[in-house]
């Protein structure tokens, strides 16, 4: 999926978003990220990485 609709290389595409786009929610791994959990980011058309929770934990406990 990174490379088919040219997602940042930031990590692992977590899901797509049902918009009609192709936007996705990934796990961020890159060296600005110094946590021992990645953080969880949004990508939107502009494939620009935008953190949403700063650790997976973080995310699945704002889930409802």
């Amino acid at each position: 999926m990174i490379a088919e609709w040219d997602y940042p290389s930031i990590g692992i595409v977590l899901c797509d978003m049902p918009s009609g786009g192709h936007d996705a929610v990934m796990l961020d791994y890159t060296d600005r990220n110094y946590r021992a959990q990645p953080c969880v980011a949004y990508v939107d058309e502009d494939r620009v990485a935008r953190e949403i929770a700063p650790t997976f934990t973080d995310f699945i406990s704002r889930l409802y």
